[in-house]
């Protein structure tokens, strides 16, 4: 698998991880199909169905345009899984999607000038089955094969992986690798070496297969046949569809509406507190007011008696200082005279 393959491999799987947050879970261990060598869980055909459905992810990154999803599904052409090129025609029809939800714009006029197609949500499940199938089948056949890889050789291809990696990503700093996976892949080192060692060994068994000893000689039609061939013999049983599916376009619309209701509501409750923790400020603002214009009242109405008294007081003490320079002159006065009496009468 190239670098470029192995990225949207893991881009994927970080995007089931954000899909997961907003209540899309799988269907348990409901078993979708059987084939001669295992089988096909529900909860498989639930994760590819939000893993395409993550093209369809409006600006927000939490919802999605189920209008578009649902053309989406409706538009398929829906044929076997050994067709190279219906294969490769859901390829850039999936391409085409994710670019055209980059534009709301361009998407609502897509949708509304394109006819719905009679697709059924049945016949895109086994379409998704088909291609776990396909998945299924590869890997055992590479189990059956015994390949094996050593860590030098997974060490060597992460190497080579970083400096591209650091070069697109990180600006050609090293060191930054397992930053730029958990920053925008979702995942950590140890979980990209196992997808560098499940490449390994696929790399491995195709030239296994082809008969070659060089990866670039190796013949991609020659190895797409042989493996359309060991689908047909996997003897698939694809069980009834489930009566609701998680990824249902209808249902995430419904689940979304009922997200985005007890949203305003918890909006709502948040206003009604602030305006009462709002009114119980002012209100305690202007009992707080109020005490200090009584204390002031209070305190002034003291200040004026005080002063009232004070100025009794010294009318008091100016009357009695007058009454007593008055008698202190009369008696000045009274002793003057007798001295003069005397003095005559000598």
């Amino acid at each position: 698998m190239t670098l470029s393959k192995r990225i949207a491999v893991v881009s994927a799987t970080a995007a089931l991880a954000v899909l997961s947050l907003v209540g899309l879970s799988g269907c348990g261990e409901d078993v979708a199909a059987t084939w001669n060598h295992g089988q096909i869980l529900e909860e498989d055909v639930t994760a590819a169905a939000q893993s395409e459905m993550s093209s369809f992810l409006n600006d927000d990154y939490t919802t999605y345009d189920t209008d578009a999803w649902a053309a989406y599904i409706a538009n398929r052409e829906y044929e076997s899984s050994d067709d190279e090129d219906a294969t490769d025609e859901t390829a850039d029809t999936t391409t085409d999607t994710a670019t055209d939800t980059e534009d709301a714009t361009d998407t609502e006029d897509a949708t509304e000038s394109e006819e719905t197609g009679d697709g059924t949500l049945a016949e895109y499940r086994e379409y998704l089955i088909n291609q776990l199938l396909r998945t299924e089948v590869q890997s055992y056949e590479v189990d059956q094969a015994k390949i094996e890889v050593s860590d030098d050789e997974i060490d060597e291809q992460v190497d080579a992986d970083a400096e591209l990696y650091e070069m697109y990503y990180g600006g050609g700093y090293a060191g930054t690798f397992e930053s730029i996976l958990e920053r925008y892949m979702g995942t950590d080192m140890e979980t990209y070496r196992t997808y560098v060692e499940e490449d390994l060994k696929l790399e491995k068994f195709e030239m296994q297969v082809c008969d070659v000893d060089d990866p670039d000689d190796i013949d991609e039609d020659v190895y797409e046949a042989y493996l359309d061939e060991k689908v047909e013999e996997a003897g698939l049983k694809i069980n009834a569809c489930p009566d609701e599916l998680s990824w249902d376009p209808e249902v995430v619309a419904e689940e979304q509406n009922m997200l985005l209701e007890d949203s305003d509501t918890d909006t709502d409750t948040t206003s009604t507190d602030e305006a009462t923790d709002t009114t119980t400020d002012t209100t305690s603002t202007d009992a707080a007011t109020t005490d200090t214009t009584t204390s002031t009242d209070t305190a002034t109405t003291d200040s004026t008696a005080t002063t009232t008294d004070t100025s009794s007081s010294s009318s008091s003490s100016t009357s009695t200082s007058t009454s007593s320079s008055a008698a202190t002159s009369s008696t000045t006065s009274s002793t003057s005279t007798e001295t003069s009496s005397s003095s005559t009468s000598k």
